[in-house]
């Protein structure tokens, strides 16, 4: 018999269609029907479920997580703050050097009552080293904007140059999100 077709009483019923097999309906399902209630529950416990605070709390930091990366990948996929990141990455800064720099001369400046020469001398060179990263993220920005200007005309510069400088200052396997381009890449 055919549903969606004429009726053609020639027609041979085939063998899976006539339902389950006899020894299949004996069996029943293993289980008793659960009650109205049993059955509300289980489907509140399903769209709601009770959590303890600490899966609460996981679930919480998990979402805002999830939020947190959505946004910042939309604001990160702008073209001229993608090229800013593979424009700070595929060159040396001298400002990368800076924060293991200040270390050091933290660590040396505990032994200042050992050696103060050493100190004196390592507050030059970080003084000095200071100046050449603020001469280096300046020539670095005109770098970036001669590039902008080719790659993205009439792109926005507002805000770029503290993301720039920031950029420049974290070192290289910190920085978020990640390097994309080699250093010494043509761009």
């Amino acid at each position: 018999m055919g549903v969606f077709r004429p009726y053609d009483p020639q027609e041979k019923p085939t063998p899976g269609a006539s339902g389950p097999a006899p020894s299949d309906r004996s069996k029943g399902k293993g289980a008793p029907t659960p009650t109205r209630r049993q059955a509300e529950a289980a489907r509140r416990q399903r769209v709601n479920p009770v959590l303890t605070k600490k899966q609460e709390r996981e679930r919480d930091r998990a979402a805002r997580r999830a939020g947190q990366v959505r946004a910042m990948e939309a604001q990160d996929n702008l073209p001229e703050r993608a090229l800013l990141r593979d424009y700070i990455d595929a060159r040396f800064n001298v400002t990368e050097i800076l924060l293991p720099a200040w270390i050091v001369v933290l660590a040396v400046s505990l032994l200042g009552t050992r050696w103060p020469l050493l100190v004196e001398i390592s507050v030059f060179v970080v003084w000095a080293l200071l100046i050449v990263a603020v001469a280096d993220l300046y020539v670095m920005w005109r770098g970036y904007k001669k590039l902008l200007a080719t790659k993205v005309p009439n792109a926005s510069t507002r805000g770029l140059f503290m993301l720039a400088v920031n950029r420049a200052l974290s070192i290289r396997p910190w920085r978020s999100p990640a390097p994309r381009v080699k250093r010494g890449t043509k761009l």
